[in-house]
Formats: structure tokens, sequence, C-alpha cells
């Protein structure tokens, strides 16, 4: 893995052409790319489930996937600070709770709305007042990068991109959380405090900061000293760390409508759904590993006795990739 950056080195960094932008960074050409950010068939919106929630997804067509794609190589090569524990290599939702294990007291809260608080706007001031870019490069990428009006659910640099434009906030809760003495973590949206002053008055303070930077406060939650506490989908407790019991009862729902499933392509949907809810319980107790590692079995030999299933997009992603220049970079100051 390449060695993080500064944002001051990143090529995104004080750039002011937009044919630089496109055909050295994006690998098209610019009225390539102009006709892309101005398409308005550029996504196909589907739901997935995640945390047992139903979401409404829009994930981009292939060439602007290949797009964002690269976007998020970029993004993702500036050095980020020590509190943020997602879309980081080795650190994860159990990362997240294992720097809080030990706490004595807990508070938490999230940012109610928080991809569609990743306005166009907000974007458009982040490479504007962030990166120095002129402003119709950053026209141009809140354009592609955003979808009606927001960073879209669905996009690989979505997540990325909203930690960037949320960074001088969470920055700020730092250092309210360090006058404070209290340990600070971010998983996407969710913000976490221990310490002993982590309390109902500390979390006003942070709710102030939050508002001040033009988002809202969300779900805000605080845990005592005994008390098991929810940290990003763990359960803290005396004795370690353990499934929630919302995990448990999706896990046992699963199995129940496994069971009743009739057909191959029926018990492999449910299959899947099954294992991967027990992927997520396995990561927080090895005892889920058994089970686990049999249906994932069982999976392999349905999925042999089924036939084979090409990905409707497999084929589009691939004729569409190599119409990508590769990116011809120089680090620093761009022009």
């Amino acid at each position: 893995m390449k060695r993080p950056y500064l944002s001051n080195q990143s090529p995104l960094y004080c750039l002011e052409s937009r044919k630089r932008l496109a055909g050295e960074i994006l690998g098209l050409s610019l009225p390539k790319l102009e006709g892309l950010a101005a398409r308005a068939n550029n996504y196909r919106e589907c739901t997935r489930v995640t945390g047992g929630k139903q979401r409404t997804v829009h994930v981009p067509m292939p060439l602007l996937l290949a797009v964002h794609r690269r976007l998020a190589v970029l993004l993702n090569r500036i050095a980020v600070p020590h509190y943020l524990q997602s879309g980081q290599t080795h650190r994860s939702h159990l990362t997240n709770a294992r720097a809080h294990e030990t706490a004595r007291n807990i508070a938490k809260l999230d940012i109610r709305h928080f991809y569609p608080s990743i306005t166009k706007d907000r974007v458009w001031h982040l490479f504007v007042d962030g990166m120095l870019c002129s402003r119709d490069v950053a026209s141009l990428l809140a354009r592609l990068f955003t979808h009606q009006g927001s960073a879209p659910i669905g996009s690989p640099v979505s997540q990325v991109l909203a930690f960037h434009v949320v960074r001088p906030m969470l920055d700020e809760l730092q250092e309210l959380a360090s006058r404070h003495r209290l340990r600070f973590t971010c998983y996407v949206d969710d913000l976490t405090f221990s310490g002993d002053g982590a309390d109902h008055g500390f979390l006003a303070l942070a709710g102030d900061v939050a508002r001040r930077h033009g988002f809202l406060p969300h779900a805000e939650a605080c845990y005592g000293p005994g008390e098991d506490k929810l940290v990003t989908g763990v359960m803290l407790t005396r004795d370690g760390l353990r499934v929630p019991a919302p995990q448990l009862r999706r896990i046992d729902a699963a199995r129940q409508e496994l069971l009743l499933a009739e057909g191959n392509e029926s018990r492999r949907v449910l299959l899947s759904r099954l294992i991967g809810h027990l992927a997520a319980a396995a990561s927080v107790d090895d005892s889920f590993r058994p089970e686990l590692s049999s249906r994932c079995f069982a999976a392999r030999k349905l999925a042999a006795a089924l036939p084979a299933r090409p990905s409707p997009s497999d084929s589009k992603v691939a004729s569409v990739v190599p119409r990508l220049r590769p990116m011809r970079l120089s680090y620093g100051v761009g022009t």
C-alpha cells in the first residue's frame, strides 16, 4: 500500500484546469467528462438491507462508477487522523468499539440524515476552500460526485468524500474531547466519546459544535459504570465483547426463513443473508465461526448445483474501464 500524503500533496490540490482534471486525473477527454456530468441516467436505484434496515441506494452506472473509483483512490491517499475508524485498512466497527472497551463512561451521537447532508454545495466548498481548486474545477467535481443534490449512498467515493466534507467539524470535536480528557472515535457518522467526563453535559457541547457546522446531532446516548454499552453494533460488557440481542434475533429469523425456503434459488438468497449475519457475529464472538464455516460450505455446494449466474454489469464494466486512460499524476501543487 502506498504511503499516505498530506492534502496539499494531492494531485487535486490547487487544481485549476478542467482539462487536466479530465485527461490526467480522471482519464477521459474534457468533452466526455462534461457530457458524463450532464447525463440524466447516471445511476440505477436498488434496495439493500444493512443493519437490519432496508435502504434505497443509487449505484453509479459503469462509466461513472469507474470515475468515482478513481476519485476514491485519490481521496483515500490523503492521511487521516487517528480518530477515524471507518474506510481504513485494519479499521472497522469492531476496532471502533474496542477503542472504548475499558471505559467506565461512554457518550455517543450520530448525524441525522448524514449522506443527504453531504450536499452538492458542501462538496463544492470542499474543493474550493479545502483543496483550493478553481471554481469551475470544483463545480465539475461537485456535479460528478453528487446525485439529486447530495452524495449518493451506493457510490464507492461517498464515504471518503463525506469524511473530508465533515472533517472540520470532526477535528473540532477531537479538540473538544481532548480538552475534556476524553477519547474520541468516528465510524462514518457514529461519534463516540469515552472517559470520566463523557456525559449528557458533554454531549450538549458536542451537539453545539455539530450544529455550528450545519449538521444535526441525533440518537444521543450515555452509559455509566457497570452498564452494558452498545458501540457501532458491538455490545461492551464486563465479560468482554458480545453480539447485541437484535443481531441474535436477526440470525434466528434468518435460520427459520432458510428452513422454510422452497427451491434452490430461494435457499441461495436466504443462505447468503444468513452467512452475512453470521460473519458479522463471528467477528465479535468466535462461537459463531463453526456455523459460519458449515453454512459457507453449504453455499458452495448449492452454487455448484445451480446454473451459472453471470453478472449483468460485468461485461459493461469490462468494456468501460479500458476507456479511462491511466492517471498521469504529478504530486504537490496542481495547475
